[in-house]
């Protein structure tokens, strides 16, 4: 959260930490990461209660 790297299997628990659910959220990804994975990423942040989700790739 914030700059700090949250585990897949942790990413829901910690986003319910959060009582602000108006924040951004940025997802960030490479071209390493299968797309699956980041949708399943986007779908988590958004059962969450998080509606401002914004996808950041890096093309290298």
């Amino acid at each position: 959260m914030g700059d700090e790297k949250v585990d897949f299997k942790n990413l829901s628990k910690e986003l319910n930490k959060k009582s602000r659910k108006d924040m951004p959220v940025l997802v960030y990804a490479d071209s390493k990461v299968y797309y699956e994975k980041v949708m399943s990423i986007v779908d988590v942040v958004k059962n969450s209660g998080f509606s401002n989700v914004s996808l950041l790739v890096d093309k290298q």
